[in-house]
């Protein structure tokens, strides 16, 4: 008995069907060359000079065996949102990205207490409405609700 053919779908059809996005994180979603422009601003130690170096630094492995390492991403991932401006950027190019990828709905995670300084703290809600807001070409931002409710506010 020959096994049975195992339907693939399309790249097409897959970028065509709505979808949902139940638990994303803000700061585990900058994109390559953000964090290459960002890790210069902020004077990380990080070479990036490439793609791949990115990848090397903030990029988890499948093999990934713990939690621990896991996380070691954030840490990178979190010096470069720690102006209001920064999160703002990460927040508008999330929003861009899942419409792109054709997302419907999303939940983000964020943490206010990782960010420096009472300015951030305080302006915590209106750079994500303007992050979210912001693309011109989305026709459904994000839930600004599970927003807030992700963050506390």
């Amino acid at each position: 008995m020959s096994p049975t053919p195992t339907y693939r779908p399309s790249l097409d059809f897959l970028h065509a069907i709505p979808k949902t996005d139940l638990h994303v994180h803000l700061d585990g979603s900058l994109r390559i060359e953000t964090v290459r422009e960002l890790a210069a601003e902020y004077q990380l130690p990080h070479n990036f000079r490439t793609a791949g170096d990115v990848r090397r630094v903030c990029q988890v492995d499948q093999n990934c065996s713990s939690l621990e390492e896991y996380l070691k991403v954030f840490e990178v991932t979190l010096q470069l949102m720690q102006r209001v401006e920064d999160l703002e950027r990460v927040a508008y190019e999330l929003a861009e990205d899942a419409h792109h990828e054709n997302v419907r709905y999303m939940e983000v995670r964020y943490s206010p207490l990782l960010h420096r300084g009472a300015e951030v703290l305080g302006k915590l809600a209106q750079f994500l409405e303007a992050g979210f807001a912001a693309p011109q070409d989305i026709d459904r931002p994000a839930d600004l609700h599970q927003i807030h409710r992700a963050t506390g506010l």
